[in-house]
């Protein structure tokens, strides 16, 4: 089986990122570990173009990022976190990154700590309440440290942390 009949059936024949069904084609992303499916994304001529700057970003066109950011497919992962960065001066893409600025205000990275990965996520609720933003489910939580490279480990009697972080006072 091809490489695009893969993708064309993981992506239910849709842009990965922004889910037009039109003028669809792989997109390898670089840089690549096995050149297979893992490494591709299928992607309309708009993401394509775009991406490969070819053509001036349409910032609206990316608002798609709020959805497809949440892809568990590590290419469209990437595409969406350099897209993201690419358009960080516009308001919105701000808003999306609620779990990077609970991080900024909320909590500190220190060696040797330990924060309680349920303690932490009730206080990122908390904190998003008081701010009056939809806080994400607690996989999407978890998702969006793993991206920053903060990743979860098991710890006494079956509690979940985050070493190296703890919440502040």
């Amino acid at each position: 089986m091809s490489i695009e009949t893969k993708l064309r059936a993981r992506s239910e024949s849709a842009c990965e990122l922004c889910t037009s069904s039109t003028d669809l084609a792989v997109y390898e992303v670089a840089p690549t570990t096995t050149g297979g499916v893992d490494d591709c994304a299928y992607l309309c001529q708009t993401c394509r173009s775009q991406i490969d700057k070819s053509s001036e970003v349409d910032v609206h066109h990316w608002r798609c990022l709020n959805e497809s950011m949440w892809s568990q497919v590590p290419a469209v992962q990437v595409l969406a976190w350099r897209m993201l960065t690419r358009l960080s001066s516009e308001g919105w893409t701000q808003d999306l990154d609620t779990v990077g600025q609970f991080l900024k205000e909320c909590m500190n990275k220190k060696n040797g700590a330990k924060a309680l990965l349920k303690e932490s996520f009730e206080a990122y609720c908390d904190w998003c309440m008081q701010g009056k933003v939809r806080p994400k489910s607690q996989p999407k939580f978890i998702s969006d440290l793993k991206i920053r490279k903060i990743h979860i480990e098991n710890g006494a009697h079956n509690n979940r942390i985050i070493p190296n972080w703890t919440l502040r006072e």
